[in-house]
């Protein structure tokens, strides 16, 4: 059986959604553990300014670590 392109499209907007959510919580909790183990954090502190740009940075250089353990694989 297959989906119908609208709901193909619904499952790929959920999926994506679902997991930009649980990547930026992970990256922002990888930093915060580095920060703390670092001494430069306190675990006990909440709401934490972390810097966008090298949030972004992480996202991107996993994302292309990943297309190119593919690229990998295939060959």
């Amino acid at each position: 059986m297959k989906l119908t392109e609208k709901e193909l499209e619904s499952v790929k907007c959920t999926l994506i959604d679902e997991t930009s959510d649980f990547i930026l919580a992970r990256v922002c909790d990888a930093m915060v553990d580095k920060l703390v183990n670092a001494g430069k954090l306190s675990e006990n502190v909440s709401g934490h300014n972390l810097d966008v740009e090298q949030i972004d940075e992480i996202v991107c250089s996993t994302f292309k670590g990943l297309y190119y353990e593919k690229e990998k694989i295939k060959q």
